[in-house]
């Protein structure tokens, strides 16, 4: 499958590597490593996540980032082959993204 990112999951991923890289001077590039680690298993793989919640009859998963501490958002276009990406959330904030 296809890995495709909404245009918020971008915005994210761009907010907290930018983040990630002026705050974590031991290790930055852990963030984008991981992701694409874990893109990576799911483009083979894409039920691994947890399903989140059901939404207008599409059913949105999750899958942690464990060293980073952040939730992959995203649901699966069997159809068109695609996984597409909705957000990414860090597990601080207590709560997941509005989906």
């Amino acid at each position: 499958m296809t890995i495709i990112y909404s245009p918020e999951a971008r915005a994210c991923l761009s907010t907290i590597n930018t983040w990630w890289r002026a705050n974590r001077n031991k290790n930055p590039n852990l963030f984008d490593d991981e992701v694409e680690r874990v893109t990576g298993l799911l483009e083979n793989s894409p039920e691994i996540g947890h399903v989140y919640k059901v939404r207008g009859g599409v059913t949105i998963h999750r899958v942690l980032l464990e060293k980073t501490r952040h939730y992959l958002y995203y649901w699966i276009d069997e159809d068109d082959g695609v996984i597409v990406v909705a957000s990414v959330w860090g597990t601080p904030l207590g709560h997941g993204p509005p989906l």
